[in-house]
This record gives C-alpha cells, structure tokens and sequence, in this order.
C-alpha cells in the first residue's frame, strides 16, 4: 500500500502492503517497520507485495494432498468400487507425494509431470507408468471440474511394452 516516514522515528521507513480476499473479501496485509533507507523500503515493499499475493492464492488454490483426497471423494460420488478408489489414491501418495507434498496444484507444470513419469519411474514396467499417468491425469481432471485449475498440465504421452512374447510351441 505505501512506503511512509516513521512518524516515532525519524530517518526510518514503514513499509507496508494489503490486499483482499476475492472471494471472501477478508483483508490480508503485512507491515515491516525500522526500515533504514528509502530504497531499502522499496525492496521490502515488493517483496510484501509478492508475500500477500502467495497468502492469498494459498487461500485458493489446494495442495496436490487436497487434490488427491477431493480425487476420492469425487470418485465415490461417481460410484466407483472402494477398490478402485484405493488403487489411484495409493499409487499417488507412493509416486507423487515425495516430490510434492505440499505444493499447489496450480505450480505443478507438464514438464514436471514428464519427468516424475518418464525418469524418476524409467526402471518400472510401461504399465506402471501408464497406469500413473492416467491416476494423475484424473486427479487434475477432477481439480478442472471443480474450478481449481484452468487447464489440465498432464502431457499427452504413450508407453510401448518392451516386448510381447508371441507363443512358446
């Protein structure tokens, strides 16, 4: 909001930002007082800027963990076995949560999703790596439909099986 004098200290600064929720219009804001220099205050001032902004989209935008469980409960709403549920939610928290447990889903990008897929998991079957690919495909899916994301990051890919045995006699 603005970089000012230090009324009760002379020759310091008070830098100070704030913003408001969209959507629950809750005021979020942050002050740093016993600012040095103009030119420090303005560093200060962008930084807070960046920091409200980070608060407030954390309001937003869920973890990858909120998705996965969001994933869950829009599967049973859908009717799918408990099975099935427990499958794609399992081998998203043995996969996926290692690299990023904690992190919005709006800052996990397709180049990530490459990786985790084609080089973290390059010594399973084609099949385990498909089968992550589709679980994580439907997480953002799932993420879409409920307004979180825009788009889905997930890459298009295709797996081929290193061999298929053709007959024995």
């Amino acid at each position: 909001m603005a970089i000012k004098q230090d009324p009760t200290h002379p020759g310091r600064f008070i830098a100070s930002y704030g913003k408001r929720h969209p959507i629950t219009r809750q005021t979020h804001s942050l002050r740093r007082v016993g600012i040095t220099s103009k030119a420090e205050a303005k560093r200060i001032h962008s930084d807070l800027v960046v920091l409200v902004n980070d608060r407030i989209r954390e309001k937003l935008v869920p973890t990858w963990e909120a998705t996965i469980e969001g994933l869950s409960t829009n599967q049973r709403a859908r009717s799918l076995s408990e099975k099935t549920i427990e499958d794609y939610a399992l081998s998203l928290r043995a996969h996926t949560l290692p690299t990023w447990k904690g992190r919005l889903i709006d800052s996990i990008n397709t180049e990530e999703i490459r990786t985790l897929i084609q080089v973290r998991l390059a010594d399973r079957h084609p099949n385990t790596r498909r089968n992550l690919h589709k679980f994580i495909r439907s997480a953002f899916e799932c993420a879409v439909e409920r307004g979180d994301l825009q788009r889905n990051p997930s890459p298009r890919l295709s797996f081929r099986a290193p061999y298929k045995i053709k007959g024995v006699l």
